[in-house]
């Protein structure tokens, strides 16, 4: 009972000069933070970065851990594609580059309407957001709870390499190693999203008729 209620008081109590003081220690330059079920924005800009990142995964079940923590404190530039908790910040940059394509986010926001220091201290206080398009920097200046001259229409990590001509040969070959009948074939990709509630939102097949859309396409 005492370590279950006093513990947390004591621990509140030392963060703050912790914070204080990594805040004046020398880190990384670049730390990629990110819950393990969405890390492979992370991954996949680490492979791309000039200097390697320190790449941290906070895993709920086990817990940050000191050494990371302390690495989140120092680190001049954190990035994330979800949240990070007000109390891993002190004054480095921090970068969102958000996991989704499709602008989930916003709703996601709007529908549980928090407000903006309630996002910040649950999200984060971003430095910068980065956009697919110029087009989406109002929608995502007001989710993220940004001004809109923080946002940089700068694409999507997840999904820009798909339109590159080396990567898209790569994913060529791979495909038809996989199925040679498509060899010569036009490929026609379906890519569905989800829709309702997360985890249990359920895309309905029923509703696209393969075989009238087989009917129509030509041999090749």
């Amino acid at each position: 009972s005492v370590r279950a209620n006093i513990w947390p008081i004591i621990r509140n109590a030392l963060k703050e000069p912790t914070r204080m003081t990594a805040s004046r220690l020398d880190g990384p330059n670049i730390t990629l933070y990110s819950l393990p079920s969405i890390e492979d924005g992370p991954r996949h800009l680490a492979k791309h970065l000039q200097s390697p990142p320190c790449v941290i995964f906070d895993d709920p079940k086990r817990g940050l851990g000191v050494e990371n923590y302390l690495k989140l404190l120092t680190s001049k530039v954190v990035v994330t594609e979800g949240g990070i908790p007000s109390g891993y910040q002190t004054h480095q940059k921090l970068v969102q580059i958000w996991h989704s394509t499709g602008f989930i986010k916003k709703g996601a926001n709007l529908k549980s309407q928090p407000t903006e220091s309630e996002f910040k201290k649950r999200s984060g206080d971003f430095t910068h957001v980065i956009a697919p398009s110029a087009e989406m920097i109002p929608m995502y200046a007001e989710a993220f709870c940004v001004p809109p001259s923080r946002v940089l229409p700068l694409g999507s990590i997840k999904t820009d390499f798909l339109i590159d001509p080396e990567q898209k040969s790569i994913f060529a070959r791979q495909l038809i190693s996989q199925i040679p009948s498509l060899t010569g074939k036009r490929i026609y990709v379906f890519a569905p999203t989800f829709r309702g509630q997360w985890p249990d939102c359920v895309f309905h097949y029923s509703s696209i008729n393969l075989d009238e859309i087989n009917e129509a396409l030509a041999d090749d």
